[in-house]
């Protein structure tokens, strides 16, 4: 699987970033932050749920590059063909994490196959939603 999204994360980054940015926009954005050490610029497509003025995104924690984010970062987000400034920070605990990630599922049904949550008559299967909360970071972008 990750040899895939490293083939397909390019072109859904291209399709973010272009006038066909509808076609993808919907469900996903494409976050552009700096390593905390390097400075290198990275450029990662994710998954959201957008409430009021906060977006809300999850990653692996395997996934290393969160953890630039642990601290608050800057970032830019390429959000339904526009760019927007934000703040950036990873939480690992949090009282709401199980909330968001059930409330992003029901935004995004097809999120809860990456997550690996079980969907039991169109709801997400509490039991599996609390243990991919201790296996995702959720990321709160502020913009």
């Amino acid at each position: 699987m990750k040899l895939l999204f490293r083939l397909l994360n390019p072109i859904v980054i291209f399709i973010l970033d272009s006038p066909f940015h509808f076609i993808l926009s919907k469900n996903l954005l494409a976050l552009t932050f700096y390593g905390k050490k390097t400075g290198k610029k990275y450029k990662t497509p994710l998954s959201y749920l957008q409430k009021d003025n906060n977006i809300f995104c999850f990653t692996d924690r395997p996934n290393i590059w969160w953890k630039n984010l642990i601290l608050k970062s800057e970032a830019e987000i390429s959000l339904k063909g526009n760019r927007v400034r934000c703040s950036a920070i990873a939480e690992l605990e949090s009282d709401s994490i199980e909330e968001v990630l059930i409330e992003l599922i029901n935004h995004s049904p097809i999120d809860a196959f990456f997550a690996d949550i079980k969907v039991v008559n169109g709801k997400p299967d509490s039991t599996s939603v609390k243990e991919a909360v201790q296996r995702l970071v959720l990321l709160r972008l502020s913009i």
